[in-house]
């Protein structure tokens, strides 16, 4: 591979972490992995092999990366967990008020839906617009955010966001709590106590973690209302979510360095 070749394969444009599937798809396959096994713990080959699925990289990985955005999943050792949420969707009639009530919540679950659906209290622009703010705003990759915007706008749909508005607040099922404490648990320095009901401010500081030699970590939190232990839950949880988005980021940042 000659330097120009080279050079065109480093400067391929990644999307930021996105469902590659919508909600209302990302459940049938839930309610496949429920039927073959009737259990909430799967052995990630068994899962893999339920969903059709002869090996469990390519297309097949991103399948079950988009099940984990909307919460439906996530992997323990070689065991794929379905969540509370998960079972329920299985479990309940589309026509039932805790499978309407589950999928309000978990629509907005992946970060890229909630932020493009906040950012508009709901009332989406068109497409068109949309497109344009997520490649020069969000870095989206141009031969990616048709895609993108289909899966988003059955998403919205499916979950009636665009008639009722914003999703019950989430409830962290038991499952997701104990992933949090492992979490916790992986941090280099113990958690420091968190006064859940701060003065509010417009930016603060909750917490600082020292993550290697020289490297210190800050989790900033701005806006007007006290921070929650809801809120905290939901911190976790998301940054458990994309820890794959960070660890790619930090790979691009050695990429940079190295080149310069």
């Amino acid at each position: 591979m000659n330097n120009a070749q080279e050079n065109k394969k480093r400067k391929v444009q990644r999307s930021p972490g996105y469902p590659m599937l919508s909600l209302e798809e990302a459940i049938q396959k839930i309610k496949i992995l429920w039927e073959k096994d009737r259990n909430k713990t799967i052995p990630i080959e068994a899962a893999y092999s339920h969903l059709g699925y002869k090996t469990m990289g390519g297309y097949a990985s991103r399948v079950i990366a988009a099940m984990k955005k909307f919460g439906l999943i996530y992997e323990k050792q070689n065991d794929i967990i379905l969540t509370d949420e998960a079972v329920d969707l299985a479990l309940h009639e589309p026509s039932d008020a805790t499978y309407i009530e589950t999928v309000g919540k978990l629509a907005l679950r992946p970060t890229i839906y909630e932020k493009l659906f906040n950012e508009y209290n709901g009332n989406l622009p068109s497409d068109a617009t949309l497109k344009v703010k997520l490649i020069k705003e969000y870095e989206f990759n141009p031969d990616k955010v048709n895609g993108f915007l289909s899966d988003f706008r059955k998403t919205i749909e499916f979950a009636k966001l665009n008639e009722i508005g914003f999703p019950i607040q989430e409830k962290i099922s038991t499952e997701e709590q104990n992933m949090n404490l492992q979490t916790r648990g992986t941090m280099k320095t113990a958690i420091p106590a968190l006064s859940v009901a701060a003065t509010a401010s417009a930016e603060r500081v909750i917490a600082t973690y020292t993550i290697g030699r020289g490297l210190t970590a800050r989790i900033l939190i701005s806006g007007e209302q006290p921070t929650t232990i809801e809120s905290i839950e939901k911190l976790l949880n998301r940054m458990q979510e994309d820890k794959e988005i960070m660890i790619e980021s930090v790979a691009n940042e050695k990429d940079e360095s190295a080149k310069n």
